[in-house]
């Protein structure tokens, strides 16, 4: 059964009197709850395999020696989703040019991936551990976070009707809680900052959840678009892209003085990327940037794909005018639905920078792409067939179309007519700024911010 961000918040609230780690557990729990049966099953096989891993790096780290921390000014906890690093690489890269001390914890399971990013970048150099560097702390230790993990495990499930499906997650909280949680304390006393993309899930929750209580600036640094569950959780700061985010902070109970105006690093090279860019209205694609709502069906069954199927009748209206439509995969999503549900639209191959810059037009429903495609001055067009997910930027910076109809012409007034055109971009960028702050010195600002706590 469905459950709502609140419904989800004030049960763990409750449950938060008999184990109060449980904040921690509070967006897996309603994430899962959103599946369908397909998705709990996945899950529930996804969970199994996570809770083995754990334990199988715990056992062959037992006759380890602790690793000994020397002080750092920067504690980072990076995975390997494309967005968490998208955000804090550009932060971390200034930071070594400002050659402050730099550490960067990640999980055993995520670290070729991002060992592989880093390398990349030309970041490799940077000190990473993972829980392995924690070493053994002691077979009786062990057996104890087991049988008490496996007790709580019991427990919740007696108390949450989840039909089995999470046990094996919320094992994986408990265990962490109890075996680790001292390791991360001493580790949080060699460093003056932590840093993350999120708060919530299981390795940066307890990373956040003992800094609550701990002198450490904890930040978590905005990485996509606000939902409610986005609001932070454990973090005593949260930097936001701009007014628009904290105003949404603050209307979902956030304290004002938790809430930071910094900007999105991620952007920062594209205002500087695009800066150039001329005759737009001529370039050839009109590009759709998706999303992965196959994956993750949170506009409701069939939604994204009703939707989808207006670019069939948008490319046959555009191809007369010398345009064609593209689309721009989302890192998470399935290539081979789009090319079956829209055989005859291209899909766009190359960098996001590239895509971009053969494109007039930018349509979407609520991806941040959006921002980048402002930076560079891309007409942005948000599709709402009776939905809005994250946000509405309707109001000061994109189009909102509700129907097949109104995309094709409001489309065409801007392909077709320069005034229409010029009005948009001159529109759109009027409202940029409400969105966006410190457009290229996003990464810079965070760090001056740090630098004076």
């Amino acid at each position: 059964m469905k459950i709502s961000w609140s419904e989800a918040t004030a049960k763990t609230k409750n449950w938060e009197a008999r184990y109060p780690w449980i904040e921690r557990f509070r967006l897996t729990y309603y994430f899962d709850q959103q599946r369908d049966w397909k998705g709990k099953l996945r899950m529930r096989i996804v969970y199994l395999l996570q809770r083995n891993q754990l334990q199988l790096t715990i056992l062959l780290s037992l006759l380890r020696p602790k690793k000994q921390f020397s002080k750092a000014d920067y504690l980072f906890i990076l995975t390997s989703n494309p967005a968490y690093l998208n955000c804090l690489i550009p932060i971390i890269a200034t930071l070594k040019s400002q050659e402050k001390s730099i550490r960067i914890f990640t999980p055993n399971w995520e670290r070729n991936k991002v060992v592989k990013r880093l390398q990349k970048e030309g970041l490799e150099d940077i000190e990473l551990f993972t829980e392995s560097d924690w070493g053994g702390q002691g077979i009786f230790k062990w057996l104890y976070a087991s049988f008490s993990s496996s007790f709580a495990a019991l427990w919740f499930l007696i108390n949450s009707n989840t039909d089995f499906i999470q046990r094996n997650s919320f094992f994986q909280f408990a265990f962490s809680e109890k075996y680790f949680g001292n390791a991360v304390e001493e580790t949080l006393e060699a460093h003056q900052h932590l840093i993350a993309a999120a708060d919530h899930w299981m390795w940066e929750s307890l990373f956040f959840h003992r800094a609550k209580n701990h002198p450490i600036n904890s930040l978590v640094v905005q990485h996509g678009l606000i939902a409610d569950f986005c609001v932070p959780l454990l973090c005593k700061q949260y930097a936001v892209w701009g007014n628009f985010d904290k105003e949404l902070m603050l209307k979902r109970g956030v304290d004002e003085r938790a809430v930071i105006v910094a900007g999105a690093p991620h952007f920062d090279q594209f205002a500087k990327l695009y800066a150039a860019q001329s005759e737009l209205q001529a370039k050839k694609y009109i590009t759709f940037f998706a999303q992965p709502y196959f994956k993750y069906p949170y506009l409701g069954p069939e939604k994204y794909k009703d939707t989808l199927l207006w670019l069939n009748t948008l490319q046959d209206k555009v191809q007369a005018l010398g345009k064609t439509i593209q689309i721009r995969l989302h890192p998470l999503d399935n290539r081979t639905t789009y090319e079956s549900l829209l055989p005859k639209i291209k899909i766009a191959e190359g960098s996001l920078s590239d895509t971009i810059s053969a494109s007039c037009l930018a349509i979407t429903i609520d991806s941040a792409v959006a921002f980048e495609c402002g930076m560079a001055k891309l007409p942005v067009i948000q599709l709402s067939n009776s939905f809005d997910r994250f946000m509405d930027m309707s109001e000061q910076y994109s189009h909102k179309v509700g129907s097949e109809n109104a995309l094709v012409k409001l489309v065409t007034e801007l392909i077709t007519e320069n005034d229409c055109f010029c009005a948009e971009q001159k529109r759109q960028q009027d409202g940029l700024s409400y969105y966006l702050a410190n457009p290229g010195a996003a990464a810079i600002k965070i760090i001056q911010y740090c630098e004076e706590k």
